[in-house]
């Protein structure tokens, strides 16, 4: 379950950070972190092997096809071009919002910034939890996105963000882009820091 200490609703500029580039594939599979079988140990922020793996991660297999009907998203995930970013692998998604309106989700891997370098960018930023794992949000009502960051290890994350084309209020994002983080966080390493 998602829990936040505190929800607020102010402007941010996330969206410009949505910039992709070609399509790679679809990706489904298990609920096991990417490139492990159920037999291999999860690294965790204790072993130090957590950054190394979340460095070869490919955001967009993250989630699989089954867990993107669930959330309405009508396309294959899309690579992102992550230069400008800082992250170390991203995929966006297009979809429905709940309301009709036209959505997009992107993920983020940041194997080299924990939730400390979360940049609100003006807007809300506060911190809470995500099944017992740190984690941060920051919310920009006008343009309806959320982004929910969560803690891999203290200098590593994964950025969760989902956006109503549109809309003008964040709240519906943010209830499903906390099913998505939801989703997303039992595929990670155990946090430990």
């Amino acid at each position: 379950m998602t829990k936040f200490k505190y929800f607020g609703l102010v402007p941010i500029a996330i969206i410009s950070s949505l910039g992709i580039t070609a399509c790679s594939n679809e990706n489904s599979g298990s609920p096991n972190p990417i490139g492990h079988s159920s037999a291999a140990p999860v690294p965790t922020a204790s072993n130090g092997g957590q950054v190394d793996w979340l460095g070869s991660v490919a955001a967009c297999g993250l989630l699989t096809s089954q867990e993107l009907a669930v959330m309405r998203v009508e396309s294959s995930g899309k690579d992102q071009d992550t230069a400008a970013s800082g992250a170390t692998s991203g995929c966006h998604w297009d979809g429905t919002a709940a309301n009709g309106a036209a959505s997009a989700l992107s993920v983020a891997v940041r194997a080299g910034q924990g939730i400390d370098a979360v940049d609100a960018n003006g807007g809300q930023l506060s911190n809470g939890e995500v099944n017992h794992r740190p984690a941060a949000q920051v919310v920009d009502n006008p343009s309806a996105t959320c982004m929910i960051s969560l803690a891999v290890g203290p200098a590593a994350r994964v950025d969760v963000t989902y956006l109503i084309i549109g809309a003008t209020d964040a709240t519906e994002a943010c209830a499903t882009d906390s099913q998505i983080a939801d989703i997303v966080e039992p595929k990670l390493p155990e946090y430990e820091g």
